[in-house]
């Protein structure tokens, strides 16, 4: 079953979807060798899930078009893959994708991966998605000193790709889930990992934001394990 992506504006508009220019009210049937490309291009995910969309994607064996978070779902095969082992990660294999390890530490706008935390305040680092498909194992806080706690929060993009919620209204990067509520922290190391795997999407943010409850200035360095699904 191949993928087909269409121009919805009139013809004369191209849209340029991951290098293919694509004519308004013309379709482009993605080759396999170029899906990946399509999958992480973040114009076609605007377009898909703007307001006023302007393409979709539909499959060879179905005309129905799809627009908004459907059609982000089915871009990326969301809903169709069920992982086949009962504890997470125990397999590489997700029913033909494949897991790949990637590990990211610091802020994505900052190359220092540690953060200067001052007595009695907190710091947030924010980690941008760069994949269309991953799943987060773990979160490590490395250097933490006594009376330290952590909360971590996943966030839309900026226009608000997956829960779709007015950016004139809300704002952007509107909060989708929290996982760690001002959790405390261990000294030196702390680990926090998930027995299940939780999904995230080209684009989301993780935000984790680390407090000093001491006396002391910290330096904590984060490191967060996700798998990308391909």
């Amino acid at each position: 079953m191949s993928k087909i992506v269409k121009n919805l504006l009139q013809p004369g508009n191209f849209q340029n979807f991951a290098g293919v220019m694509i004519d308004g009210g013309s379709q482009y049937e993605i080759p396999e060798n170029e899906l990946l490309s399509f999958q992480k291009s973040e114009i076609l995910f605007e377009s898909l899930t703007s307001l006023t969309a302007t393409a979709s994607i539909f499959s060879t064996e179905s005309s129905t078009e799809l627009t908004g978070p459907d059609a982000i779902r089915f871009l990326i095969d969301f809903g169709k893959i069920t992982q086949t082992e009962s504890t997470a990660f125990s397999s590489k294999l997700l029913n033909g994708k494949s897991l790949f390890k990637r590990l990211h530490s610091g802020d994505s706008e900052n190359v220092n991966p540690y953060i200067d935390i001052a007595p009695g305040s907190s710091e947030a680092v924010e980690i941008e998605i760069g994949y269309p498909w991953a799943k987060i194992e773990a979160m490590e806080i490395v250097g933490a000193g006594k009376k330290h706690s952590a909360s971590l929060w996943v966030l839309d993009t900026e226009t608000n790709t997956y829960s779709q919620a007015p950016v004139n209204i809300v704002g952007p990067n509107y909060e989708l889930n929290q996982f760690s509520f001002n959790s405390c922290v261990s000294e030196n190391f702390h680990r926090f990992h998930s027995e299940y795997d939780a999904d995230l999407y080209l684009g989301m943010i993780v935000r984790v934001e680390i407090f000093n409850y001491s006396t002391i200035q910290s330096s904590v360095g984060l490191n967060i394990e996700l798998n990308e699904v391909r």
